[in-house]
């Protein structure tokens, strides 16, 4: 059931303050009246549950998170009201009716945003663009990079693949074999094609293989080289 909570409340509770795990986003899905295909994600790194109001949000998020360019990302990050409103006014549009959010704010190393929208199409209804342009302009005036980000366009096998590697990022969540090639690739130790094809069994073995059996090999032609066999001299 949804939870309605008033601006001034967001105000109070310091909404759209903050960073990495102390981020507080502007909206939480539990306040929607409808939550569809929106989801809680804990984000890998910090932790902290990540905000999501779609499918493609979510595969987004992940995308934009695998980027280590982006060392923090404010979801359902709100607009200045007065702000928005003066834009509204110059474009002659109606003024927004609550406060505006972004849906994701990428920030880089050197703490400097970049913006973006995620939208399913851009076959959007009139007062949809009119306010798509109000975000949009709002981010030129503060000469900060704004994108559109399409449903139709996410790399839903690289996202999928994210997801799984990631769960295994901390060591602690290791329990077997493929379980530590996963947090190899999360940690970025070991380099797989997350691109193309789900990282089955077969995948994650021959990523293994290409970091450690040129190290077996060269064992054995070290052990050669000294005319040993596994530790035992030849008769």
């Amino acid at each position: 059931m949804s939870r309605r909570i008033s601006d001034g409340t967001k105000i109070k509770q310091k909404r759209g303050t903050g960073h990495f795990e102390d981020y507080k986003p502007w909206i939480n899905i539990n306040e929607l009246s409808s939550t569809g295909t929106a989801s809680v994600i804990k984000d890998w790194k910090h932790g902290r549950g990540v905000q999501c109001m779609s499918q493609a949000e979510l595969m987004y998020y992940l995308l934009l998170r695998w980027d280590d360019d982006n060392i923090d990302i404010t979801e359902q990050y709100p607009l200045p009201p007065e702000e928005t409103d003066r834009i509204a006014d110059s474009f002659g549009f109606r003024r927004p009716a609550h406060i505006m959010t972004t849906d994701f704010v990428c920030w880089n190393p050197g703490m400097k945003p970049h913006a973006y929208a995620v939208k399913t199409s851009l076959d959007l209804p009139k007062r949809k663009k009119e306010l798509l342009m109000i975000e949009r302009e709002y981010w030129k005036r503060h000469d900060v990079p704004f994108n559109i980000l399409l449903k139709e366009n996410v790399n839903a096998v690289l996202a999928n693949n994210i997801r799984l590697v990631t769960r295994f990022y901390n060591e602690s969540a290791v329990f077997d074999h493929y379980s530590e090639i996963k947090h190899k690739i999360a940690r970025k130790e070991y380099e797989a094609d997350m691109s193309h094809a789900l990282l089955d069994a077969a995948a994650l073995e021959a990523v293994y293989d290409k970091y450690n059996k040129p190290a077996l090999e060269d064992d054995l032609l070290k052990r050669l080289e000294r005319n040993e066999s596994y530790g035992r001299p030849y008769d």
